[in-house]
Order: C-alpha cells, then structure tokens, then sequence
C-alpha cells in the first residue's frame, strides 16, 4: 500500500513564518508546497470545478507524481448525500495532468478498463465521468494511460483483495 502525506489545501498566509518563508509571495505557494509533500486535497472543487488556465498553472508549478486530491462536490456529499434516490449521479474525478488516458474501473463495470473511459473536464488533467449507480458499496480504482491502477485519493481505501490492485470504495444509499 502506498500512503501519500499532504494537507487540506495549501495557500494559507498564515502559514508564512513557521511553514512557508516570511518572503515567499501567494503565486510560489504551491510549488514550495510540493517540495514538502506528495499531495494537496483542492477545497474549492466543493463548490466548483476550476478554470482550465487554474489547472494548467498547477500541473506546472509541481513536480511528477505529485497528486492533487479533488474533494467531491457538494452536489453528491450534501445536497444528494448519496441517497437511493439520487443514485445515478456519481461523479468520479481524478487530477492526472500528465495523463494520455485515463478509465475507471470497478465492481459496476466488472473490472473492464474500456467500459468507462473519463473525458477530460478541463485542459489541465482534470479528469471525469458520471456514472449511474443504484444503492450498493462498490470498490473502483482508476487506470491511467492503461497500465497504472490508483485509488482515489479522495475517497476511503477498498480493503486489500487477492489480487493486491489499490482500489478505493463508494457506498451508495447509506451504510451497507
């Protein structure tokens, strides 16, 4: 299993002085960040998607494999809360700027790579699909340009199964 380290967010002045150096201005914030730790989870995805031009600037001022981890949106963790009525309309999102391809995978789709390919969102390696999902617990990774397996980094590991592949887990209509 691979853990990544990081923090909710990164571009907090109050942080100048005893993380970032008192000098250091917003626009270096990121990729002094990167330098620290492997992953940021991007806050404002909550409410929404971010400009292509805001992705692209990301991507380059950080290193490869550096992992942003996009929080769900708002619509699914509050406003459906993944009700059995509001099932059909899970968003999966994964932030590979340096992706050619990415699919996802899973119990709903039995593990086929090429049932489910994401579209990119924006240029800038957000990528998304929205797949309809009736109530249920379901394990899913994404593959990245077709031989990659990663979990979600925003979404709660899958227990490891006999084939040792990182999966994460989505539960659908409460606790099952």
């Amino acid at each position: 299993m691979k853990l990544l380290a990081g923090t909710s967010g990164y571009a907090f002045k109050e942080w100048k002085g005893s993380f970032y150096p008192d000098d250091l201005k917003a626009d270096g914030m990121l990729g002094f960040y990167s330098g620290k730790f492997s992953t940021v989870e991007i806050n404002n995805t909550f409410y929404r998607l971010p400009k292509e031009h805001v992705l692209l600037e990301w991507a380059a001022q950080v290193p490869e494999p550096f992992t942003f981890a996009i929080k769900a949106s708002q619509r699914i963790t509050h406003h459906a809360r993944l009700k059995p009525e509001c099932a059909g309309a899970v968003e999966f999102l994964l932030m590979a700027p340096r992706a050619a391809s990415v699919m996802l995978v899973g119990d709903f789709n039995d593990w086929t790579a090429s049932a489910t390919p994401l579209h990119t969102a924006a240029a800038g390696g957000l990528w998304a699909v929205t797949v309809p999902l009736p109530p249920g617990r379901y394990r899913y990774a994404f593959v990245v340009d077709g031989t990659r397996w990663q979990p979600d980094p925003s979404a709660p590991p899958a227990p490891d199964d006999e084939f040792g592949s990182p999966a994460s887990v989505v539960t659908i209509g409460g606790t099952l």
